[in-house]
């Protein structure tokens, strides 16, 4: 009797973990796995029980993202980031319940970007409209550049998507070293292959120095938009923490747009 209840505990506790495993990204930037993974598991996991459309979960996680983006043209700086603080972890849990499920996750996965983009557009907007009408100019000037930058970046996904699909090549986990090794392959400039080279060799030796923590090499857009709209606005918009929300766009531009230029290179 008590070696069937081992085994049935030991089954349920591989069950358990295998369902973590499919709720989690294969990789994710370093504040969703450190943090953020933590929290909304346990509730993507009941939520997924309760029969709960990921969807639903996407809806409240943008209307959170637009009242607290009212709430920064109020100048109501607290509850904006409360707000977007909510938002933020209620976009960690719809994705997940989406793959636990496995309910309508391409199309999950298309509406919940397109909301994020016009979600953290219109934050930026609501920040930049209350530092303008209170003349606070380097505020403004700095809100505007990082609201560019964000623009630039996606712009340059969408480009880097599209490139994808015209080469029947999914976004997934290990596309970006496929094209190196593509490009690589290839030789057909001298130069050129002696640069990817050394952009390849890099590359691979960041990623696989974090894949086994399942976090990106580097700080990606979630961690600006954490520092932009959760951190920023509780201490009044300090200039430091807003070029620190710039610096953390940095990373994101540069690789994608490595990768377009390789793509482009690669097809010629």
């Amino acid at each position: 009797m008590d070696m069937r209840k081992g085994w049935r505990i030991k089954l349920m506790t591989r069950t358990d973990k295998k369902k973590q495993q499919t709720a989690l990204k294969q990789q994710d930037a370093p504040i969703e796995v450190l943090i953020v993974d933590q929290i909304t598991l346990p509730i993507a996991q009941v939520s997924a029980r309760l029969r709960i459309h990921p969807l639903v979960v996407t809806a409240f996680a943008f209307i959170a993202r637009i009242a607290a983006a009212y709430l920064f043209m109020l100048n109501m700086t607290m509850g904006g980031a409360i707000f977007a603080c909510i938002g933020f972890l209620l976009d960690g849990i719809d994705g997940k319940i989406a793959r636990i499920r496995h309910v309508d996750e391409e199309l999950h996965g298309t509406v919940d970007f397109l909301l994020d983009q016009v979600a953290f557009a219109v934050m930026a907007i609501g920040a930049l409209i209350w530092s303008v009408s209170k003349n606070q100019d380097y505020i403004a000037s700095l809100l505007a550049t990082w609201l560019g930058a964000y623009l630039i970046l996606m712009a340059f996904t969408s480009t880097w998507n599209r490139l994808l699909a015209q080469n029947h090549m999914g976004y997934k986990k290990g596309v970006g070293e496929q094209v190196f090794t593509d490009a690589l392959q290839s030789d057909k400039n001298k130069m050129i292959s002696i640069i990817i080279k050394y952009l390849y060799k890099y590359f691979i030796y960041m990623r696989r120095g974090v894949a086994r923590f399942r976090m990106t090499p580097l700080p990606t857009s979630i961690e600006s938009e954490v520092v932009m709209f959760m951190i920023a606005p509780i201490f009044h918009y300090q200039i430091v923490i807003l070029f620190l929300g710039i610096l953390l766009l940095i990373p994101d531009i540069l690789i994608t747009l490595i990768l377009i230029l390789i793509k482009v290179l690669h097809n010629r």
